[in-house]
């Protein structure tokens, strides 16, 4: 069973992390995994989601000092996601590819 205990990044709650039983921290805009972070590595998907989405990644490439150019495409998000054996199902990510 895994407890999630997310963490609030904003006053809203809309942006949060959450520590995941394999390490990663996991990235969210709303009930959507949009990052992570595992071993050291930031993995973001470059966008494609809602506006405030938009702007919850800026906030999340400024934090982590990572450029736009650095994040992922959608696709290769969630592969890159499963080659690092994070679990980034839920929210509007649904096209998990195994």
């Amino acid at each position: 069973m895994n407890i999630q205990t997310k963490q609030k990044i904003n006053s809203t709650g809309s942006m949060s992390v959450d520590i995941s039983q394999d390490g990663a921290v996991k990235l969210y805009s709303y009930q959507t995994v949009v990052g992570y972070v595992k071993n050291g590595k930031v993995v973001l998907v470059d966008g494609g989601y809602s506006t405030t989405t938009a702007k919850h990644l800026a906030k999340y490439r400024d934090i982590y000092e990572i450029n736009k150019e650095e994040t992922y495409e959608y696709n290769a998000f969630i592969m890159r996601a499963f080659k690092d054996g994070v679990d980034v199902r839920g929210g509007w990510n649904y096209k998990v590819i195994s």
